[in-house]
Protein backbone atom coordinates (compact mmCIF):
# COMPACT_ATOMS: atom_id res chain seq x y z
CA UNK A 1 0.00 0.00 0.00
CA UNK A 2 2.62 2.88 1.01
CA UNK A 3 6.50 2.92 -0.49
CA UNK A 4 8.36 1.43 2.35
CA UNK A 5 11.41 3.48 1.37
CA UNK A 6 9.40 6.91 0.73
CA UNK A 7 6.40 6.12 3.10
CA UNK A 8 3.80 8.20 0.31
CA UNK A 9 1.11 6.75 -1.18
CA UNK A 10 1.70 4.57 -4.38
CA UNK A 11 -0.13 7.28 -6.38
CA UNK A 12 1.72 10.07 -5.40
CA UNK A 13 5.49 11.11 -6.20
CA UNK A 14 7.74 11.18 -3.20
CA UNK A 15 7.48 14.89 -1.90
CA UNK A 16 4.09 16.06 -3.76
CA UNK A 17 1.12 16.48 -1.47
CA UNK A 18 -2.30 15.71 -2.24
CA UNK A 19 -4.83 19.58 -1.90
CA UNK A 20 -6.05 17.79 1.15
CA UNK A 21 -3.15 17.48 2.64
CA UNK A 22 -1.75 21.07 2.17
CA UNK A 23 -5.35 22.03 3.52
CA UNK A 24 -4.87 20.73 6.97
CA UNK A 25 -1.30 21.54 7.15
CA UNK A 26 -2.44 24.83 7.07
CA UNK A 27 -5.30 24.22 9.48
CA UNK A 28 -3.08 22.08 11.80
CA UNK A 29 -0.69 25.17 11.98
CA UNK A 30 -2.99 27.51 12.39
CA UNK A 31 -6.31 26.81 13.78
CA UNK A 32 -5.14 23.44 15.78
CA UNK A 33 -2.53 25.55 17.90
CA UNK A 34 -4.95 27.75 19.03
CA UNK A 35 -7.50 25.77 20.14
CA UNK A 36 -5.24 23.76 22.01
CA UNK A 37 -3.23 26.68 23.71
CA UNK A 38 -6.76 28.42 24.64
CA UNK A 39 -7.95 25.40 25.96
CA UNK A 40 -4.84 24.25 27.93
CA UNK A 41 -5.16 27.72 29.48
CA UNK A 42 -8.52 27.76 30.58
CA UNK A 43 -8.04 24.09 32.04
CA UNK A 44 -5.48 25.53 34.05
CA UNK A 45 -7.74 28.48 35.21
CA UNK A 46 -10.12 26.05 36.04
CA UNK A 47 -8.26 24.36 38.59
CA UNK A 48 -6.93 27.05 40.17
CA UNK A 49 -10.04 28.72 40.74
CA UNK A 50 -11.25 26.07 41.97
CA UNK A 51 -8.42 25.45 44.08
CA UNK A 52 -8.83 29.08 45.29
CA UNK A 53 -12.40 29.11 45.92
CA UNK A 54 -12.91 26.11 47.95
CA UNK A 55 -9.48 25.91 49.82
CA UNK A 56 -8.93 29.23 50.22
CA UNK A 57 -11.64 31.23 50.59
CA UNK A 58 -14.00 28.14 51.75
CA UNK A 59 -17.08 28.72 49.46
CA UNK A 60 -18.97 25.40 49.12
CA UNK A 61 -17.95 23.29 46.31
CA UNK A 62 -21.30 23.64 44.18
CA UNK A 63 -21.46 27.44 44.24
CA UNK A 64 -17.86 27.39 43.47
CA UNK A 65 -17.72 25.42 40.61
CA UNK A 66 -20.84 26.46 39.02
CA UNK A 67 -19.88 29.83 39.18
CA UNK A 68 -16.14 29.03 37.92
CA UNK A 69 -17.06 26.36 35.20
CA UNK A 70 -20.09 28.18 33.95
CA UNK A 71 -18.01 31.73 33.98
CA UNK A 72 -15.19 30.18 32.40
CA UNK A 73 -17.03 28.39 30.09
CA UNK A 74 -18.53 31.67 28.64
CA UNK A 75 -15.10 33.26 28.57
CA UNK A 76 -13.76 29.88 26.61
CA UNK A 77 -16.41 30.46 24.15
CA UNK A 78 -15.71 34.08 23.70
CA UNK A 79 -12.02 33.64 23.00
CA UNK A 80 -12.48 31.38 20.52
CA UNK A 81 -14.80 34.26 18.31
CA UNK A 82 -11.94 36.71 18.99
CA UNK A 83 -9.21 34.52 17.82
CA UNK A 84 -11.11 33.48 15.03
CA UNK A 85 -11.79 29.86 15.92
CA UNK A 86 -15.82 30.19 15.66
CA UNK A 87 -17.78 32.02 13.35
CA UNK A 88 -20.58 34.31 14.78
Amino acid sequence: MFDVNTLTPPHHAAGEESCAAGRFSRIKNHSFFKYTWIGALFSLLNIFFLWLLIDIFGIPTLISSTIIVGGLFALKYLFYRLTGLVAG
